[in-house]
């Protein structure tokens, strides 16, 4: 099997995810080929360092304005038409990829992958299933393309979701975000303890704090350990250095004996240093604080997630499919609108979850669950009826259902036609080879047509596959137009509302001006009849009477 997996660098979950599919296919056929591509950095360097930084920065300095370009491009907006031609222009760069490994099949992890790969399916004739993985919680415009064979969901929820956006059911598999194979494995957690040094009759509370930026950490930590609940605290910053080394520091002028470090590789002087802030600070008043192990990284997490009674974080895909994968009940802390936002909604809606607020809401939640047990363990088990198990060995399993089924429907040519330049593996030709092919005459072509031993079953199989396609195109096509014509309709009948309306009021100011002028002109004349007669007026009246004019 020889499988490309086209994922993107932006945020972690994506090439976590491919990664971990990786390994699942390596494990189950180790003959297997499989790559792994940064889609973006491999079509344009200069666009994944504009696009990766772009949204470094609106996700941490300008959070909402995120969530609007992510909510814009969720619609047929400009935006949306600007970023799909965009990248479906930018798929001819990966023809050269595709032309020299020769995939069976090709799987996504991002929609800006998906795009690009099934522009070429559709309009370079690149005849190879094509599986898009979607890292979220949520539907997303921008995942949904022609040219997809199979949808891998991260819940059931979004079957419905995706049938609403006109994706058949049949193309729909809620089988969850592939993780790490660690992650679905028990660890002996008593040995864990012993190993890491913790205390295993408290209950303990993990931070992944690797995407929070260091005052946000130090705001939840203060927030976390005024709590009166007992219990420790792991926290994780996930190579982030700056975040390390403030909370080196911070956690030493607290109060050493409370504190326990986990010195990586990157900071071989780091328990020297702890020891000298110690003694530094010895004499400073103690803040509150509860023992706590800090992490500069670790490839454990899962372990750490086991151990753990409940986890602080960010709602990515990943960390969350990770943690319903443990069962460990989840505060959420500061989502970025759009996805994550999103993703929070699915999760406190389902039980799953708790919102946490930068108040002193967020000590009493904290508070309440580790002293209520019973909380606890209502969320794992909601968790648990969410979760999809080994999500990576279903997508293998349907991998290799669909590499048979395009293998029967376009069967490939024989060695000698693809030498002679006619048709590559995927049926893609390059432009060396149109160019080659368009000198050739007539009499070496004939010779490099397919073979004429196709099987019967198999000429009946691309038949039949045609006539479905076929089918398929002519219903979504009629589905366009009956959805255009009710549009128009819908449209239509909301102009003809806002006419009358329009109408009407126009007759009614026009009534209520004439009522208006009849009014005024009715007060007039009868002030004009009641208006009393001048003394001069009347003086003049009996001079006209004495003197005999009659």
């Amino acid at each position: 099997m020889r499988v490309l997996l086209l994922a993107a660098t932006i945020g972690g979950g994506h090439m976590r995810a491919a990664t971990a599919l990786k390994e699942y296919i390596l494990q189950q056929d180790p003959s297997s080929v499989v790559k792994i591509y940064d889609t973006i950095q491999y079509v344009s360097p200069l666009l994944n360092k504009a696009v990766t930084g772009s949204y470094e920065y609106m996700a941490k300095k300008t959070p909402k304005l995120f969530g609007g370009f992510y909510k814009s491009s969720d619609k047929n907006t400009p935006i949306n038409k600007t970023v799909e031609v965009a990248t479906s222009g930018l798929r001819k760069r990966l023809l050269p990829l595709l032309e020299e490994f020769q995939p069976d099949i090709v799987v996504t992890t991002h929609s800006f992958a998906t795009e690009m790969i099934t522009a070429l399916k559709t309009k370079e004739g690149f005849q190879v299933p094509i599986v898009s993985v979607v890292t979220d919680f949520a539907v997303h415009k921008t995942y949904i393309n022609e040219g997809v064979d199979a949808y891998i969901l991260s819940s059931s929820e979004m079957v419905n979701q995706m049938i609403m956006r006109g994706q058949p059911k049949e193309m729909l598999y809620p089988y969850g975000i592939p993780i790490k194979h660690e992650f679905l494995e028990k660890h002996d957690i008593e040995e864990a303890y012993q190993e890491e040094g913790l205390n295993p009759s408290l209950p303990t509370v993990l931070l992944m704090a690797g995407s929070f930026g260091v005052t946000d950490v130090l705001k939840i930590y203060h927030r976390v350990v005024k709590s009166e609940a007992d219990f420790q605290i792991v926290l994780i910053t996930g190579k982030n250095e700056k975040l390390y080394e403030t909370f080196e520091k911070y956690l030493s002028k607290i109060d050493i004996n409370n504190t326990m470090y986990e010195i990586s590789r990157q900071y071989p002087n780091a328990r020297q240093q702890s020891a000298k802030s110690s003694s530094l600070h010895h004499s400073r008043q103690i803040k509150p604080s509860k023992p706590t192990k800090l992490l500069y990284f670790t490839d454990e997490v899962e372990k750490y997630m086991q151990m753990s009674s409940l986890i602080l974080t960010k709602p990515g895909g990943l960390t969350v499919t990770e943690a319903i994968a443990t069962g460990l009940p989840m505060a959420i802390f500061k989502p970025i609108p759009g996805q994550e936002e999103q993703n929070a909604d699915y999760l406190c809606r389902n039980g799953m979850a708790v919102r946490l607020k930068n108040d002193k809401s967020c000590t009493e939640i904290i508070t309440d669950l580790l002293t209520h047990p019973e909380k606890l363990q209502a969320m794992r088990e909601a968790i648990a009826l969410k979760n999809n198990g080994n999500s990576a060995a279903k997508i293998y399993t349907l991998m290799e259902r669909l590499i048979e089924q395009y293998r029967t429907a376009y069967p490939r040519p024989s060695a000698a036609a693809s030498v002679s330049g006619e048709t590559s593996l995927t049926g893609i030709k390059s432009l060396k080879e149109k160019s080659v092919s368009a000198k050739v005459p007539k009499s070496s072509k004939s010779a490099v047509k397919p073979s004429k031993d196709k099987t019967a079953a198999q000429k009946a199989a691309k038949k039949q596959a045609l006539k479905e396609k076929a089918l398929k195109e002519k219903a979504n096509k009629e589905k366009e137009r009956k959805a255009k014509a009710l549009k128009e309709k819908a449209d239509k009948e909301k102009e003809r509302k806002e006419n009358a309306l329009k109408k009407k009021a126009k007759t009614k100011e026009k009534s209520d001006k004439s009522i208006k002028a009849k009014s005024l002109k009715t007060k007039e004349t009868k002030e004009k009849k009641e208006k009393p007669i001048p003394t001069s007026q009347k003086s003049l009246k009996r001079d006209f009477h004495s003197d005999g004019f009659h």
